[in-house]
């Protein structure tokens, strides 16, 4: 493995959900293009990331992230019974 695909195996390694934002199949209303996730617990500040799955073909974004929540934008309108599995995750230093 080179050094640059070790590094990057590394930083994958060091990677963990957070206790904050795991939510999978989050229900997104027909012909949203923004969803608005709330935490059950407020993280310790905004140095973590959001990974998220739409169940429809689309781009995403995540725009705004704050200790309690985050909002998740969609380049494409959802389309009836949509979900999105939105994941927050923290790299261990």
């Amino acid at each position: 493995m080179d050094q640059i695909t070790q590094r990057r195996f590394d930083t994958l390694c060091r990677r963990h959900l957070t206790p904050a934002g795991n939510y999978p199949a989050q229900s997104v209303t027909l012909g949203a293009t923004s969803l608005s996730v709330t935490f059950a617990r407020a993280e310790q500040d905004t140095a973590f990331g959001v990974s998220v799955t739409p169940s429809w073909l689309t781009t995403v974004a995540v725009p705004t992230k704050t200790t309690t929540g985050c909002t998740v934008t969609f380049g494409t309108a959802a389309p009836a019974g949509a979900t999105a599995d939105v994941l927050t995750w923290r790299t261990e230093s």
